[in-house]
């Protein structure tokens, strides 16, 4: 897989690029510190994974994705960053992202997570996965009831499918745990993002949690 790393922080980018390099099947063909330059270079290089920073001193690191996708709609992009918020994990995913990682991810998780982008997964990482979903669950008040109506939206393999969906597990891992094909698997998504009218799993999650079905 072909990597590209932006991040203004010269000392962590060398050591990921570094880091990746020595990974079998890993290579960082280019890296910036700014989002302008990023955005020249990618566009000649073409990468298949671009790993973005969200705070980048010229524009913003979802500015930057944006363009990317709108240039080069199969770059798969992915989140690298300090920022622990439900709010910028909600743009990372309305953008189109692949992957929101937090910089104090271990390394190994971290080249697993991007072997299995690189495969078509989406993937977030689980310090911030857990934590955001436990504050959406916390937000409401002790009072509220289930919306019996919101619950009877889905069938019962799919509010499954979606508590697995909130554990991480991806299609192949579903299929297993479900004794039921990937194909049925991904029928199954299809009808859940339908029903909740949303384009990719993490948001599929975030929304089944603000609409209490979780």
């Amino acid at each position: 897989m072909r990597v590209f790393i932006i991040d203004d922080h010269c000392l962590f980018r060398k050591s990921l690029i570094s880091m990746l390099n020595s990974c079998q099947g890993i290579q960082v063909i280019g890296e910036a510190g700014k989002g302008q330059v990023a955005l020249s270079k990618i566009k000649e290089l073409k990468p298949d994974i671009a790993v973005i920073d969200i705070m980048l001193p010229d524009i913003s690191g979802f500015e930057l994705a944006r363009a990317v996708l709108d240039y080069l709609p199969a770059t798969k992009i992915v989140f690298l960053t300090a920022c622990e918020s439900e709010d910028d994990l909600k743009k990372a995913s309305e953008i189109g992202a692949a992957g929101y990682f937090l910089k104090n991810i271990e390394p190994e998780e971290f080249i697993s997570y991007l072997h299995d982008i690189y495969q078509g997964a989406q993937r977030v990482s689980p310090d911030i996965g857990g934590k955001i979903f436990a504050k959406l669950k916390d937000s409401r008040t002790t009072s509220e009831s289930l919306d019996q109506e919101n619950k009877n939206l889905l069938s019962e393999r799919e509010l499954e499918i979606l508590q697995m969906l909130r554990d991480g597990l991806n299609n192949k891992e579903l299929a297993r745990r479900l004794f039921i094909s990937e194909n049925t698997v991904k029928n199954h998504l299809k009808s859940i993002y339908s029903k909740l009218g949303v384009d990719n799993r993490v948001q599929a999650v975030i929304k089944a949690v603000e609409q209490h079905l979780l």
